[in-house]
């Protein structure tokens, strides 16, 4: 095999985590920053890059994001579960996203709390369809994420403006 051929298996590793009240009725998102280079101004799940240096796996990389980016960690969660797996394309390049869903023992804070990355916010669930989410979440995509008991399948492209393309889930097209 060449190293052209090589070329299609190289992909960008991220995790996203969402992490919901012991009653499930809030899920805690982050207000993405207004200076950040992808989907500034929009409401996403923690995260980050998985990295391969010290060779994470994708639960490792999530627990490493929630201690950076939250005042939790994993002594914080009762339980943290895969819950989908996204392929995209976009103008960085090819991904693949680990997203997992944990669940608090309590709330450490009710006000916005601001991170380096942007603020954190407890968003009540019924009212996230109010918010900007980033766009391969919207299409109530984000409670599927959130409440599905078996892993979910997710595609989604982007064009060089970040505009979304398409988005399928388990091989259903939304977009």
């Amino acid at each position: 095999m060449s190293a052209k051929d090589l070329e299609v298996f190289k992909f960008l590793s991220a995790v996203e985590v969402f992490l919901l009240t012991e009653d499930k009725k809030e899920v805690l998102l982050i207000h993405r920053g207004k200076d950040r280079k992808f989907l500034p101004d929009y409401y996403a799940g923690l995260g980050g890059k998985m990295d391969f240096k010290t060779n994470e796996s994708p639960l490792d990389t999530a627990i490493r994001e929630i201690s950076e980016e939250s005042p939790y960690t994993l002594n914080d969660i009762i339980n943290i579960e895969l819950k989908a797996i996204f392929t995209a394309i976009d103008r960085f390049g090819k991904w693949i996203v680990f997203d997992f869903v944990g669940v608090v023992k309590e709330k450490k804070f009710i006000k916005p709390l601001k991170t380096d990355e942007g603020t954190l916010e407890w968003i009540k669930i019924e009212n996230l369809m109010e918010y900007k989410l980033i766009p391969d979440l919207r299409y109530n995509v984000i409670n599927k994420i959130l409440f599905t008991d078996n892993l979910l399948w997710i595609k989604s492209d982007f064009d060089s403006n970040d505009n979304m393309i398409s988005l399928i889930v388990n091989n259903e097209k939304i977009v």
